[in-house]
Parts: C-alpha cells; structure tokens; sequence
C-alpha cells in the first residue's frame, strides 16, 4: 500500500527524515531553507522563531514536528536532487524511507558523530526506540547502559586538594528536578545526616529545572554542627537553645611590659586555633585548643567583660591584669564573635530624654521632612525670619565676638553662618536630620570648617568638647509649642556658661477670641460627604457626627484679619533663660477678656512673639496678624458651640497644652460667658492641623 502525505502513520517519520536532510545539508554548508547567514560545520542548526516562545529543538511531537518540518524541508528537496520535477521529489522520499513507513533504514541514517547533540536528544521514533546511529537519552531505559556504548575515559584520580575544594563548593548537576544529590564529604562538612536532607527536599523541588546547575556554597567556618542542624532541621532544631559557634583565631597574649616595652612582642603561635562559644543565657564560655584539644585560653563573657575591638578582625580581651587578642580570619567571624559578645553581656544603650517623650514612627517623620532641601528652602525664603535672624546676630555683635557659639538644629546652617560674620570663634552646629550632609557642604564650600564644625546628630545625644558662650536656635512651631523642640533648645542649657546668652531670649504668645461666621459654617460643611444616604448605594450618615468631631479637632493655620477680633489679647510668656522642659510637659494659659463688641464668639485665634536680648539692642520678631506673614501664620481654633456675648461682658476660661509622644500637644480649650453662664469648648489636635492658606 502507498502511503499518502495524509496518513496519520507517515507524518512521524517524515518529519524525522526531514530533519536528518536538513542535519545534511547543514553538515554540507548548503544553503538554509529558511532566511539567514549560512552554517558552517559544528554549528548549531538555527531554529524557526515561533510567536509566543522561546527558540527550542522541535519535538515530533508537535505540531512543527509533524507538519511544518516537512513542509520545510520539502522546500529544499530541489536542492539535492537533479531536477526540480514532482517525481525527483518523490524519488528521493522513497531512497529516505525505502518505501517503509514503519520501519527504520539504518543505513540511510547519519552517523551518530554527524548529528549535534539537541537533534540526537530529540530525534525518536513512536516507539519510543532510537534509530540506529543516534545517540541520547532513551525513555524507560537506564542511561547507564548509554555510557556503557561509549568508550571510557580514564580520569586520573584527584589529589586530597583537590577533593578539599570540590566539596568546599560542589557544583551539581540535577538530572532529576525533584532529587537533590550531595555529596557525602559535603554532608560531613555541614555537620548533617543524610536525613537532615530532607529539609532541603522542598527547596529543590520549587529550584532549578533538571539540567540545570546549582552552586552549593560552602558551609560558613563560623558555623558548628549544631547549627547547621539548627538549620536543615527547621524550627525543631532551632528551638532545642542557641547554637554553638566555632571560629580559626589567632591568640597572642599581651601584657603592658610588651607594648611600652622596648623588646617586641612575642611572635604568635603559628599553629590556627580553634575557638568554641557556648552561649548560655546573658553568658557565654569561650574556650580556645589547639589541634590535639588541649585547652589554650579559657574565658567567661558576660556583661562586665572588658574587651575592645582592634582593626578589622581582632579583639583585645582583658581579664585582670592580663590580655588575650584574637585575631579572626575574617571580618565576617569578628562580627558573628561580636553580635554573640553584645548579646550575652546585655548591652542595652540608654534612652536619651528625646526618646523618652517621642515615639519612633514620629521622629522618623520629623527628621525626613526637616531633611529635605526643599523644606530649608521654604524656612530660609521667609524674609521676616531669616532677615531678623540676621539682624539680631548682627546687631549684637559684641556677644558673639570671640565667643564659642552652640546652633541648636542648625538645618542648613544659615544662622551658624551669621555668628561666623559676627565674629564667633567656633561655632558647634548640630543636627539630626539628614540634611546635616549638605550643610557639611556648605562649610567647606565656603571656606570656614576651621570656624564651623557640623555634628550629626540630636542635643540630647551628643557631647561638645568645651563650654558654650552663646546657644542661638530656630525652635518655634505652630502656636509656639508645636513640634516639642522647645524642650530641646532648653536641654542644651548643659553646655551653656553661667553668663551666657540666648538668640531667642524669651517668648509671648498672644490669644483673643474673634467672629468669624464663614469660616465656622466652611469647617462644618467639610463633613457633609458623610450626609449621603446612597453613595453608590451605600448610607454613610452615620459617620456624619464622627466625621464632624474630627474635622473640629483640627486647628486652622491661615490669616485673618485683626477686625474680627472681640476683645484685647492675653499674653503667655516663656522665659527660655528660666524654664525648665519640664515646664513645657503642661502649659496652662488662664484668660479673661473683656468683650468690646457684641457677637457670636466662634473660637480663640492664637500667634506669638520672640525677642532676641542683646547687650546692644533687643530685636523682635513677631507672627502677629497686624504685621508681615511669616511660614508661621497664624493658628485658630473654634469651639463646638458658638458663644454669644455682649459688649462690656466678660469671657472667662483656660487653654491647656498637654504634651503627647507624637511631638505635639492636646490642646483642650474651655470658655465661659460670665453674665450668661453659657459655656463651649473643645479638645484639639496640634499634630494634624488644617492648613487653609493653600
């Protein structure tokens, strides 16, 4: 029977007879079938690019296999036959397939050495048999029996160097994507059992495909068996108690006749000793032996151990009168060695008095904003601040002649600068934030690091070499007290001499009641999105009164105008040369104002002044409404219910400040109408104000 083009039986093997041509004609450095530079012999024949995926060997198997490799090669049957006619095509498939569908004709098939390796792997018959003169590997059959046909290589047989090194870094060949096979040297290296490895099982199974390498790293020296245990085990292991660290060290035993001696010092041994820590609780016993076990040096590390690091990889260790230094072979061992010192002495630094009153999260965010250079652009562009900064300085300059000058939060340093032009001998700037690197730069751009030394870091943490003349700082916030740096421009008096000064001196802050309908009725309506009843379908009225409550918890940073003040305003001053930062924990602000126009009293509108006391003349810069706006502005906050008083009658109350972790304060206002007896009042956040300027 002929068989057709059609028949689901001579597909198969035309696709592989096709590919064996192409294997020809590629062997021969013919032409290629399909677009592209010609083949020379040893090179890889190139593969049809396929829309979707990647360029792989075809399979017979597939789609490609069965059709497209025949309709390819039958492209190129002109090329080897002496006519271009349908019958010298058909001629030339029956001298292929010798008028067998179903068989193989070994003798018309490629050597094994003539066909590359991919096409040989992927060349198979469907049976699952090779045919004859093909090489690769056999489904259902052993591949031991393929290495058997191929003629052994004798290898020579590898030093003891050489085994050291391939089991310090083994590199493996996964023929099975689900088997990982170590080594046993390796397996004794890290300490394991051959069922230890069966933690390592699910690891392998989602790594790399079979085929593919993986490189085992060799097992850290700092590391015992204990740990690797601890390891490969898995949360058993770990859980049985800390692990047992090993390291090579060198010791050199040091006393102080050998370093202030004349003689040198006694040479190291120059054997490598090993050293052992059990760690046990806030202790731990290190033990140094030699090769043979013998005991060398013997010590317990707790928390009154002295010791020090020395360079790089070595630790000085004092016990008594005597030293023992360690020398590691490594930074990575002197670290390890130093994480498990620290840990068992307990060494636990104490909080500063910032840590204390700020939480983590809050300071995080304060340094990052006052870190950035457009925050200090902001601050240093406001005329009024940095003009009578400048002028205060300045004007006063007999204070800073000559003087050593502390800057409290010096930002960019720009007030560091002005005690430089006043004539400051040494000027201290410190900062927390990370904008300390720029104002770094700014020193030694212009020329003035003899004059100006930056310290990174906060006044609470940091140590000054020498008594401060002068403390100049920029520590207001809003409504003076917010952001707590008050307390820190009052801690740094430690430094401070007993004469000396402060830029600013002292400080008022002002408050008045005022009327402002629209500005009331525009912070209520804010809480309106929460009176819908269907917001896609969905009732958020009864958020509403929440919604409300919060919106009026926020103090409003804008201006205003000075006509919609009711009554003259009360004044609350801070004396900095005086105060304590206790005294800041809870400000207490009583008033009495005496009304001098009828009205709704809608809230209490706040701003304050600083003065700069000089020995030549006290200037002032104030954030008050009558005078020009500053990045200060003003701050307002309302009441829960407007209050309706009378000309000539009297408002009686307190404001209280209470100071929170979050670098801010509660801000809990009170207010009575005398005459009346109608009361308000409200608690406010001044951490989250509501900036209506913008």
């Amino acid at each position: 029977m002929r068989c057709h083009r059609s028949h689901p039986s001579y597909l198969p093997l035309v696709g592989v007879c096709s590919s064996l041509i192409l294997m020809m004609q590629i062997r021969e450095g013919s032409r290629s079938p399909w677009p592209g530079p010609r083949l020379g012999f040893g090179d890889p024949p190139p593969t049809p690019p396929i829309l979707g995926r990647q360029s792989q060997p075809a399979r017979l198997g597939s789609s490609w296999g069965r059709a497209s490799t025949w309709g390819r090669a039958s492209q190129a049957l002109p090329t080897h036959s002496e006519g271009n006619g349908p019958s010298d095509r058909a001629s030339l498939r029956r001298q292929v397939t010798g008028g067998d569908c179903g068989r193989w004709r070994p003798a018309r098939c490629p050597p094994r050495e003539r066909l590359p390796r991919r096409l040989a792997a992927a060349v198979r018959t469907r049976d699952g048999r090779s045919p004859a003169g093909v090489s690769g590997p056999e489904p259902g059959r052993r591949r031991s029996r393929q290495r058997a046909r191929a003629p052994a290589v004798p290898k020579p047989a590898p030093t003891p160097a050489e085994r050291t090194q391939r089991t310090a870094g083994v590199t493996l060949l996964l023929a099975k994507p689900r088997r990982l096979q170590v080594p046993r040297a390796l397996r004794q290296r890290a300490g394991r059992s051959p069922r230890a490895a069966g933690g390592r099982r699910s690891a392998a199974r989602g790594g790399e495909e079979g085929g593919r390498r993986l490189q085992v790293p060799p097992l850290p020296p700092a590391v015992s068996r204990g740990a690797a245990r601890a390891r490969g085990g898995g949360a058993r292991s770990m859980a049985r108690g800390p692990a047992r660290l090993q390291f090579r060290v060198q010791l050199r035993f040091v006393t102080e006749e050998q370093l202030f001696g004349a003689g040198p010092l006694s040479p190291p041994s120059p054997k490598c000793l090993r050293l052992e820590v059990h760690p046990a609780g806030e202790e731990a016993d290190a033990t140094v032996t030699d090769a043979d076990g013998v005991c060398v040096f013997k010590c317990l590390l707790n928390r009154d151990t002295e010791c020090c690091r020395v360079g790089k990889e070595s630790v000085l260790i004092t016990l008594g009168y005597s030293s023992a230094l360690l020398k590691f072979e490594s930074h990575a061992d002197l670290s390890s060695f130093s994480n498990t010192l620290k840990s068992c002495r307990n060494e636990k630094k104490d909080s500063s008095v910032f840590s204390q009153r700020t939480e983590e999260a809050s300071a995080v965010q304060y340094f990052q904003f006052y870190g950035c250079i457009s925050q200090q652009q902001n601050m240093m562009q406001d005329f009024v601040r940095t003009a009578t900064y400048h002028r205060a300085i300045l004007q006063n300059h007999i204070d800073f002649r000559d003087k050593i000058v502390l800057d409290v939060g010096c930002g960019s340093g720009i007030l560091s600068f002005f005690a430089v032009q006043a004539g400051a001998r040494r000027v201290y700037a410190v900062e927390a934030s990370s904008v300390a690197q720029y104002a770094e730069m700014l020193v030694k751009n212009n020329h003035l690091s003899d004059k100006i030394t930056v310290l990174p870091g906060k006044i609470e943490d940091i140590s000054l070499p020498e008594a401060i003349d002068v403390i100049v700082s920029e520590p207001m916030g809003y409504m003076l007290f917010n952001e707590r740096m008050l307390e820190s421009y009052l801690h740094s008096k430690k430094w401070l001499k007993a004469n000396g000064m402060m830029f600013p001196t002292f400080s008022d802050i002002h408050l008045a009641p005022f009327s402002d309908e629209q500005l009331y009725m525009e912070h209520y309506s804010r809480a309106n999105f929460w009176h819908q009843q269907c917001f896609y379908g969905v009732n958020l009225s009864s958020l509403r009164g929440a919604a409300v409550d919060e919106y009026f918890r926020q103090p409003i940073v804008d201006t205003f105008d000075v006509r919609i003040l009711m009554a003259r305003t009360v004044k609350y001053t801070v004396n900095f040369m005086d105060a304590e930062e206790a005294d800041l924990h809870r400000v207490e602000i009583p008033f009495v104002f005496q009304m001098t126009q009828s009205g709704l009293i809608h809230g209490l509108a706040f701003w304050f002044d600083v003065a700069f006391v000089g020995s030549v003349v006290t200037v002032w810069l104030s954030t008050a409404p009558t005078e020009p706006l500053t990045h200060w502005y003003q701050v307002r906050c309302l009441l829960h219910t407007p209050l309706f008083a009378k000309e000539g009658e009297t408002l009686s109350g307190k404001v209280l400040f209470i100071a929170n972790r979050r670098q801010s304060y509660d801000i809990h206002i009170v207010a009575l109408v005398n005459q009346t007896g109608f009361r308000s009042g409200n608690i406010l956040d001044l951490k989250n104000p509501f900036f209506r300027f913008a």
